[in-house]
């Protein structure tokens, strides 16, 4: 029952995540790019991670035109920031991604980028590889999907990757 409980929370946060995320989009005629963190596990918000977070708001800010940072927070699902570009949403995921692959743990961000129309606009639309899984070489989406490794062994992972993080 306790499993079930968390699950619905989960579902909640992103559900209200979500409808923050639109609600921004219809009041901006810009870039929206959605910062948090991809973290397996329960604890979403671990110290490491916090800082990891606010590590990439500057990466990203100065490469930006006309960056600004709408919201920020942080929820079940752990820390997270709205920013605005005027940058083309193309553009805004190429910085996305450099940031993204900055150092190793920045693996751990996930930066989401929707045009003013609201599209999300991913790696793919920029002729890159799927991001890879946490352990191996394949897809993570496609990891995620068979559940090719256990929560644990991702878990650790993680662990190692924010343990070697420094701003």
């Amino acid at each position: 029952m306790l499993y079930e409980k968390l699950k619905l929370e989960i579902l909640a946060a992103r559900e209200e995540r979500e409808q923050q995320r639109l609600s921004l989009n219809k009041q901006s005629s810009q870039t929206l790019l959605q910062i948090g963190l991809n973290l397996p596990g329960v604890d979403k918000s671990p110290l490491k991670g916090k800082a990891l977070l606010r590590w990439a708001l500057p990466k990203l800010q100065p490469v930006l035109p006309q960056a600004q940072l709408l919201a920020q927070g942080t929820d079940l699902l752990g820390p997270w920031a709205f920013l605005s570009t005027a940058a083309a949403a193309e553009s805004a995921k190429q910085h996305a991604v450099n940031v993204e692959e900055a150092q190793p743990a920045a693996r751990l961000l996930d930066i989401d980028v929707f045009s003013a129309q609201g599209k999300v606009v991913g790696r793919k639309e920029l002729g890159l590889a799927e991001r890879s899984c946490l352990l191996c070489l394949r897809p993570a989406v496609e990891c995620i999907r068979l559940k090719c490794h256990s929560l644990a062994a991702l878990k650790v992972r993680a662990d190692e990757l924010l343990a070697t993080f420094r701003s």
